[in-house]
């Protein structure tokens, strides 16, 4: 996902998933089980550092609260066109998962799966 993103932004350069795990991930021990929550924040904070890239952190145990900033940032990503990239993170039973947002629909989301070794 990180990958995904920085392709988006225009910012892959000579990024792959091996470079970002050999060189951003595994030296700043960010992978324990799976890419959790708080290490793929600082992952993509590595990756996007030399660009002078705004990471904005949004956790929050208010349900409320996060589905207001959730939308908002849908609405500028998907309706007003800001260049901006979601990346949702969320748990599964074997560690942090995390998956970029690909558009909006009559209040859907359209979250993409980036593993390109399972079931591509």
């Amino acid at each position: 996902s990180a990958l995904a993103a920085l392709r988006f932004l225009g910012l892959e350069e000579q990024w792959t998933q091996e470079r970002i795990f050999g060189e951003v991930i595994g030296p700043n021990g960010l992978f324990t089980a799976g890419l959790s929550f708080e290490n793929g924040a600082k992952m993509m904070q590595i990756l996007c550092s030399k660009h002078r890239l705004q990471i904005r952190v949004h956790c929050n145990s208010d349900e409320a609260a996060t589905a207001e900033q959730l939308n908002k940032d849908l609405t500028a990503a998907f309706e007003k066109g800001q260049e901006l990239c979601i990346l949702v993170n969320y748990a599964r039973p074997w560690g942090g998962h995390w998956s970029p947002l690909a558009g909006l629909s009559d209040g859907n989301v359209l979250i993409m799966d980036t593993n390109a070794s399972r079931l591509p």
